[in-house]
């Protein structure tokens, strides 16, 4: 088996629907978008969260009461090079490592 020898299952590829092209072809004149209307045009329709010149609500929520920015979690950070310096078996806590010097505060988790 090569690259060029492999093909889809037979019935697996169905053809396109060829829409407007004349009324004999069943989806012919509107090309089953209608009539009239900003999306039976070419290129018509609008991008995705318009709501036809009213204010979107994305732009709506954050003007709103009732949205307050979470308080960022602050942590204490420790270097993993200074914890490879201790002996082993050697138990980890906040209070141990403030003794050895790791740490300077445990102000934070």
């Amino acid at each position: 088996m090569r690259l060029h020898d492999i093909k889809p299952q037979a019935g697996s590829k169905k053809r396109p629907r060829r829409v407007g092209r004349g009324i004999a072809a069943g989806q012919g004149a509107s090309a089953g978008l209608g009539m009239r209307g900003q999306n039976s045009r070419s290129g018509g329709g609008t991008r995705p969260g318009f709501e036809g010149g009213q204010q979107p609500l994305y732009r709506r929520l954050p003007k709103l009461k009732g949205f307050p920015l979470a308080p960022h979690k602050k942590y204490t950070t420790i270097n993993v090079d200074k914890l490879a310096l201790l002996p082993a078996n050697t138990e980890v806590s906040l209070e141990s490592l403030k003794e050895v010097g790791i740490l300077t505060s445990g102000k934070y988790p």
